[in-house]
């Protein structure tokens, strides 16, 4: 983090805030710091939305959000979950997960060099780049949606790298708000974000929509130059639309995924929207919040983990993260008995659940380094990650001074990485396989077809 007058108010206020808490919360002092640290990132993200875009904020802002506000509204506020809840005592989890959280933030702002993030040099770099190069965004987008269109007929092995071409689309998106000055730029932004909208609605699956949502989000507000008030009128819009989704999620799957229907899911969801709107108390009652609350607390399964390791099981001093990296440099094709990112089995292993067929957890990075390397060895652990994170960062922005263009792909590049659910291995594999795909766009299209990204 940049030493200036704002970041300097900023942790002023995180440091009051922690100051208040102390004299009269009745919470563990680890927690009070939890929210302060929480607060301080919060007001950084606010901030440097407009200004600049530091993925950093991102990945910092949910990590907050998952480890440390969720377990503390569980710890403090909200009744037990009958699943969610955590399974160890509120001092044992904030002494490991603040103490891990707060280094790894502090090794992502490490000033290593003043490439920190994308400023205004790099935007102006950009535009001026992308001035002569108007249709660039257009055919990425027809790329996008061409592959988006085939990956329907791939086989499984080739699906991730399906995955990640047709997310060119949003790539072509963002080239085009900065390249396009004339009204087809809005008309294509809209039609290319209603399809995803409608699409997340057509499956019930929405996780992408909010991750895309919330990339485009940092572009439009530095494009628009969006004020402090309008910034955060949108981030309330976003966080009612979520709340909004987390009411109705269950309905709506229910009708859907387990019922037959004459009427098309977008029928069906327009229906309960309609239904939860007019009645807008709905969205705000005590089991909504109380749920929403259960899903952003990433600590209930760190604390199983906590509980299980290592009374039940031994460390596994690193299996996992070699593991990772194993399946991250080879592809499935050369060595199709790698581990798969996700799995029920390291979930089953370190937290000593059952998943029943076709659910889907992650431990969280954090939880995973616990079940790795114990206490000071997560703590570790998460420091050199987030300095990996920072040195992958300011790469990317170095090699983007003579790829202007590349600074534009951070999002797909990160789009794992700043999930604070997924396990390293999701994380690794995506990081690298995203980079080398990436990496072939640009070598393709300079070589065979003389276009310079």
């Amino acid at each position: 983090m940049n030493i200036s007058v704002k970041n300097i108010i900023i942790i002023g206020l995180g440091v009051v805030t922690y100051i208040v808490l102390e004299f009269f919360s009745r919470m563990y002092f680890l927690s009070n710091a939890g929210l302060a640290l929480s607060i301080i990132v919060f007001l950084k993200f606010i901030k440097d939305v407009g200004e600049k875009i530091d993925i950093r904020d991102v990945i910092a802002l949910i990590a907050a959000l998952q480890w440390l506000v969720g377990p503390i509204l569980a710890y403090n506020f909200l009744p037990e979950h009958p699943l969610y809840y955590m399974s160890v005592g509120e001092e044992t989890y904030m002494n490991y997960v603040f103490t891990g959280t707060f280094l790894f933030i502090i090794a992502m702002y490490l000033p290593i060099t003043k490439d920190q993030f994308i400023g205004s040099k790099d935007f102006e770099r950009l535009e001026e780049f992308v001035s002569n190069r108007k249709f660039l965004g257009y055919v990425l987008i027809g790329l996008g949606i061409v592959f988006s269109f085939l990956s329907k007929f791939t086989p499984g092995s080739l699906a991730f790298l399906f995955f990640l071409l047709s997310n060119m689309q949003f790539v072509g998106v963002f080239v085009l708000l900065f390249s396009d000055k004339t009204i087809n730029k809005w008309v294509v932004f809209a039609l290319v974000m209603g399809a995803l909208i409608l699409n997340s609605v057509a499956i019930g699956m929405f996780h992408e929509l909010i991750i895309w949502m919330l990339f485009t989000f940092l572009i439009l507000a530095y494009v628009l130059k969006m004020k402090t008030g309008l910034k955060i009128a949108i981030m309330a819009t976003g966080f009612f639309a979520m709340l909004l989704i987390q009411s109705i999620k269950e309905e709506y799957r229910e009708a859907t995924w387990y019922s037959y229907s004459n009427q098309k899911n977008t029928a069906i969801f327009q229906s309960i929207v309609l239904k939860r709107i007019s009645d807008p108390a709905s969205i705000f009652e005590k089991s909504v919040i109380n749920n929403a609350g259960a899903r952003i607390n990433q600590g209930w399964i760190i604390s199983r983990i906590m509980k299980h390791i290592p009374e039940k099981e031994s460390f596994v001093k690193g299996e996992t993260i070699k593991t990772a990296f194993t399946a991250a440099i080879l592809p499935r094709v050369l060595a199709p008995d790698k581990a798969k990112a996700g799995g029920h089995e390291n979930f089953e292993r370190f937290t000593g659940i059952n998943l029943a067929k076709g659910t889907s957890m992650n431990l969280s990075i954090i939880g995973e380094a616990y079940g790795n390397f114990g206490t000071t060895g997560g703590i570790v652990f998460m420091f050199i990650l987030g300095l990996i994170y920072n040195l992958t960062i300011v790469l990317i922005i170095k090699l983007s001074h003579k790829n202007p263009t590349l600074i534009l792909w951070l999002p797909l590049l990160f789009f794992q990485v700043i999930k604070a659910e997924t396990d390293f291995a999701i994380v690794i594999n995506h990081l690298v396989k995203s980079a080398i795909v990436v990496w072939l766009v640009f070598f393709v299209s300079k070589s065979l077809f003389k276009i310079r990204m």
